[in-house]
């Protein structure tokens, strides 16, 4: 039955209990539901010692246990336990920091392995402190830390001695308080508005009216002497800190700082990943405490801040507009001696997908020669190129597909991955392939808070190397006088790190979780078992539903049958434009089946009773491609064709959040195949997200605006309009489904949070369903952002989409209550 059909049939809005029937379960199994969801336990990262001989694991309670659901990522960190095992003793993890109300985190180890770096959250602080592994003591540091979210905040010198970020705008970092901060500030200035003795303005200012601005915060850099438990750190450095290197002989930090915002160029759009600010480099000589500035207020990238052994640091500057166009690669040091080397016309200009930062380049040394990423002018293809006196020589030009990265630099050779297996590559750029290497592929254990810099630009290790390849195996890699010589075993599971022939996997059994040690001559040995409770949650197994993408290639969609319903099942597509996974042999979801969300977490909805397909969506350009719903048509026509006897395309849904949720009206205004649609967080008018100021910045803008990304996501990003509105009215129209409201079918379901940017565009998109008579329901949670946060709230979201999936792909019961206290209908016009 077709949208048009049902209308008359679903709304009474409140008519809520699905009527899908329930999925049989077997008598030892039980279905995932969002009660395990809260309760779960995971492993958040777990790491080897520099010597291999400690494990630190970070241990995340159950989300139901937090004491505070603030938006933003303070939640999920002040939910960390930090638990050590030692490699050698056989004996077992001990938790060393954490605790109800408190998180901890491991930062960096020290160079011999015996000590590490510890950060400790509350709700109203963050410290630092020192782990003596062995004796599992912290020793707690007198600053005030910051989160490497930019860039490094904490480096060792040696086993002594620490350069560290020591922030001066109070104990809580900025991306652990933003929402905190403006909140808290929001409710002073009503309190003064309302006493009418203070003025409570908020300035922003355009040059030249920005004076009264508040200034960023600033930070200095410290060193600590360790070995003296009364000294105070010594100051390096203050300004407006951004990163931070360190030589190799600990003898000269380079300090990136960010001043002031590079003014806009008409006729170029702001990227909405890369900030604006103009970067400049001072070097400083640790022991004197001298500085210098060797580029002066030449600018430079953030992405790029590399040691040579001979203490020269290599990056990339900028022109002063900010791009890389007229920049230069260059190294400098301490003397004044800056060393530019040519590309002869080659453009490091790299990066292609639209939300990478424009000004990344890719670069490493090569003994006191840099090797960089480039293309020639006019190409797409990007390769590996040594530049010297003589010119830049192509390094990877043999291979099909070039390396994306740099695996290891040997005497012999550097260490490339490509063309499906590991490659020694000369400085000629001749290549020989190390036999044994089938299927190799690169292995990064970086998590979300670690240095951008460090995951574009890591020092290619000088040894031997420990990577991935099919059938669960892996490789270890090293030099060898004939070239390399390679030694592999199996490691089943997924893999968290290595160390040498060690590694650290996690193991699912239901919703259980173990964490285990294993290695190429030992047997595996369990450190932790996590939801013991849960070994007999029965997750569904997704199905492969192989097709062909817009342009020929071969993809992958993912469908989870319905939980134990006997016949076909009404079908729900998770879909999310863009997201995309190629028909290889290591293919698998995107999805940990476990994960955190009541929205998109197809084990819940497969546990309901439906059908959930995860749709490939390749394409950069969706909003004015225009090529979005014959795509997913074509898929969902796949799965129809393919499975018939288990899933009915004829009861259909769709379900995103964010530029999912936007893809779901746009699908929805182009055709009538869909009997439901639900969006979160879902942009609907583009000209509204090109200058929506957000909430959090509203609040204390003093931490910065949300300007650039903002337009740069609309012009150059997902978005894709490719200019500002002035300059393209009709595409922000053409880009934006709210203009075609009227052309929607499908009932409507809109769940967002009052602290989300697009709140604006859901409310106008429902009071365009309300001036059409059209059936929407919009839910808004309040205190909730982007992604929701409060357990009540995600239970009561999942109960929401699943009493709407069962009024709108089922007949509606006759008459039931409401499903809360909120009205579920709008007010009678006037």
């Amino acid at each position: 039955m077709r949208a048009a059909a049902r209308l008359a049939l679903v709304f009474a809005f409140g008519l809520v209990s699905p009527t899908v029937a329930e999925p049989a379960q077997a008598d030892d199994t039980r279905p995932w539901t969002i009660e395990a969801m809260l309760e779960r336990e995971s492993i958040s990262r777990s790491s080897f010692s520099p010597t291999g001989a400690h494990v630190v694991i970070e241990r995340e309670r159950g989300w139901a246990t937090a004491e505070v659901y603030d938006p933003g990522p303070t939640t999920p960190w002040m939910l960390r336990d930090l638990w050590v095992a030692s490699v050698t003793d056989g004996g077992p993890a001990h938790r060393v920091c954490g605790g109800e109300g408190v998180g901890c985190l491991a930062g960096p180890w020290s160079p011999s392995g015996e000590r590490t770096i510890v950060w400790r959250l509350t709700r109203d602080r963050m410290e630092a402190g020192v782990l003596e592994v062995a004796t599992h003591e912290i020793r707690w540091l007198a600053l005030h830390p910051d989160i490497p979210v930019f860039g490094e905040t904490v480096l060792w010198v040696d086993e002594e001695h620490l350069v560290a970020v020591d922030r001066l705008d109070g104990p809580l970092p900025y991306h652990f308080g933003w929402e905190r901060i403006a909140r808290a500030e929001t409710a002073r200035d009503w309190t003064l508005a309302q006493e009418g003795r203070a003025p409570t303005a908020l300035v922003w200012g355009v040059p030249p009216f920005d004076e009264g601005v508040q200034a960023p915060p600033q930070a200095r850099v410290v060193e600590l002497d360790l070995s003296d438990p009364t000294a105070e750190g010594r100051t390096l450095w203050q300004g407006r800190f951004w990163d931070m290197s360190l030589s190799h002989d600990g003898a000269t930090l380079a300090v990136m700082e960010a001043g002031p915002r590079f003014p806009n160029i008409e006729g170029r759009s702001p990227s909405p990943s890369g900030r604006a600010w103009r970067r400049t480099l001072t070097l400083i000589d640790r022991k004197a405490g001298k500085s210098r500035r060797p580029l002066a207020e030449q600018p430079v990238g953030a992405s790029l801040m590399t040691w040579s052994d001979h203490g020269r640091l290599l990056v990339h500057t900028l022109d002063n507009r900010g791009h890389l166009g007229a920049g230069a690669l260059v190294a400098v040091g301490f003397d004044d001696t800056t060393i530019e080397w040519s590309l002869d016309g080659l453009s490091t200009d790299t990066a292609r997908h639209p939300l990478a930062d424009p000004t990344l380049v890719r670069a490493a040394w090569r003994g006191e020669a840099p090797v960089v990423a480039a293309r020639k002018a006019g190409e797409e293809r990007v390769d590996w190129y040594r530049l010297d006196a003589d010119g830049p020589t192509a390094l990877t030009g043999a291979f099909e597909v070039p390396p994306t990265g740099i695996a290891g630099s040997w005497r012999e050779g550097l260490l490339m991955l490509g063309d499906g297996a590991a490659w020694l590559v000369g400085d000629d750029g001749s290549r020989r392939r190390i036999p044994g290497t089938a299927g190799v592929r690169p292995t990064d254990f970086l998590g979300l808070w670690d240095a951008p810099r460090l995951r574009w630009n890591p020092r290619p290790p000088t040894g031997a190397r420990t990577l991935a390849a099919d059938e669960d195996r892996l490789l270890r890699i090293s030099p060898d006088v004939a070239g390399a010589r390679v030694e592999a075993w199996t490691a089943s599971g997924v893999l968290m790190d290595v160390s040498g022939t060690q590694h650290l996997t996690t193991a699912r059994q239901g919703g259980s979780l173990t964490l285990r040690l294993g290695g190429a001559s030992a047997p595996d040995r369990t450190l932790m078992v996590l939801n013991s409770q849960m070994k007999d949650i029965a997750f569904i197994e997704p199905l492969p539903i192989r097709h062909v993408g817009p342009d020929g290639e071969a993809l992958i969609s993912w469908l989870w049958p319905a939980g134990g319903t006997g016949g076909p099942a009404p079908l729900v597509v998770a879909a999310y434009p863009g997201s995309s996974t190629r028909d290889t042999p290591e293919a698998t979801p995107h999805d940990d089946p476990a994960a955190r969300s009541a929205i998109e977490n197809p084990q819940l909805l497969a546990a309901a009773g439906y059908a959930v397909l995860q749709p490939s969506l390749p394409g950069a350009r969706f909003p004015l491609g225009g090529d979005l719903t014959p795509q997913l048509l074509a898929i969902v026509d796949a799965v129809a064709a393919q499975h018939a006897d288990t899933v009915d395309v004829e009861r259909l849904a769709y379900l995103g959040h964010s530029f999912g949720g936007w893809g779901g009206l746009e699908v929805a205004t182009r055709t009538d195949r869909f009997d439901a649609i639900i969006v979160s967080s879902a942009p609907s008018n583009f000209t509204q997200m090109w200058g929506e100021f957000p909430p959090w910045i509203r609040g204390a803008p003093r931490y910065g605006d949300g300007y650039q990304f903002q337009q740069g996501w609309t012009e150059i990003g997902q978005g894709g309009v490719g200019a500002p509105p002035w300059d393209d009215p009709d595409g922000f129209i053409r880009a934006s489904p709210f203009f075609r409201a009227d052309q929607i079918q499908a009932p409507v379901l809109m769940i967002h949070g009052d602290r989300e940017p697009a709140l604006a565009q859901a409310e106008a998109m429902f009071s365009a369903f309300w001036r059409l008579n059209h059936p929407a329901r919009l839910v808004v949670y309040r205190g909730e952002g982007h992604l929701l946060a409060s357990p009540a709230n995600l239970s009561d979201a999942h109960r929401q989409i699943l009493d709407f999936l069962g009024d709108v792909l089922e007949s509606p019961h006759p008459a039931l209550s409401p499903p809360s206290a909120a009205p579920s209908s709008p007010p009678s016009r006037p």
